[in-house]
């Protein structure tokens, strides 16, 4: 029902149509009658927030604090069917090694397998991680997790778990000032140049998240690492905004 709604509103003119300064095209129609979406999604059993969530809380606090009903009771949100959705890698790269690149190898390679894979940066399958340092890719099999939830086994957690944790000392990859996160979109050849600049000293490539892992690890009630998922399509920041101050 809501498929057949949206394809009626597309059948108008657009709103807006226009390519973005990174090359994304965005097109938005405006629903003409906007009670029939109302009642379709409201026959949505449940709803999984994949991006945003500091903005939801943000908006939460916002309602809580201000008075009264009224358009601050709501935010505005974009949804996306999950067989339309696509779920990239959000990879990583460390700016210092605490060791020097020769005996970090040497501590991998005494926790899990790691090879030299001919160039190749992704990882080909769920539990292998792509490693690049010193110009060259090697890949890596992480172990399986000896934590007992759901999250515990996703590939981000069991990298913090067997690799940024023991071997990199980085025990809160949030607040941590030596890792950082590159989006999947940006692809192979960033991470190259962040370590070939001299800016990194390993740059991390993750396996994607699967849409069926990120359900399984809300409906257990639990919360998803932080940057395991780069969802697309994304709607761009600023493009809508909601007022209730009027």
């Amino acid at each position: 029902e809501s498929a057949a709604l949206m394809n009626e509103a597309r059948s108008g003119r657009p709103l807006y149509d226009f390519t973005a300064d990174d090359g994304v095209r965005h097109t938005l129609w405006r629903a003409p009658q906007p009670q029939p979406f109302v009642e379709a999604f409201a026959s949505v059993e449940r709803l999984y927030v994949a991006d945003g969530h500091h903005r939801c809380k943000a908006a939460s606090r916002a309602a809580e604090t201000l008075p009264g009903e009224g358009e601050h009771r709501y935010f505005p949100a974009v949804l996306f069917p999950m067989d339309e959705m696509l779920i990239l890698p959000y990879n990583r790269i460390i700016y210092e090694l605490p060791y020097h690149p020769v005996e970090f190898l040497d501590r991998l390679e005494a926790r899990m397998p790691v090879w030299r894979n001919g160039g190749a940066a992704a990882p080909d399958r769920k539990g292998r991680i792509g490693l690049y340092l010193e110009g060259a890719w090697r890949q890596a099999e992480l172990p399986e997790t000896r934590r007992p939830t759901v999250a515990d086994r996703l590939d981000v957690a069991r990298l913090n778990e067997h690799v940024l944790e023991p071997i990199l000392k980085i025990t809160d990859p949030r607040t941590d000032p030596n890792i950082d996160f590159v989006g999947g979109i940006r692809g192979a050849a960033e991470l190259e140049h962040r370590v070939d600049s001299g800016e990194a000293q390993l740059a991390i490539a993750m396996y994607p998240t699967s849409i069926e892992e990120l359900v399984a690890v809300s409906d257990a009630g639990l919360l998803m690492p932080p940057k395991s998922t780069w969802f697309e399509p994304k709607l761009r920041s600023g493009l809508l905004v909601h007022p209730f101050d009027s």
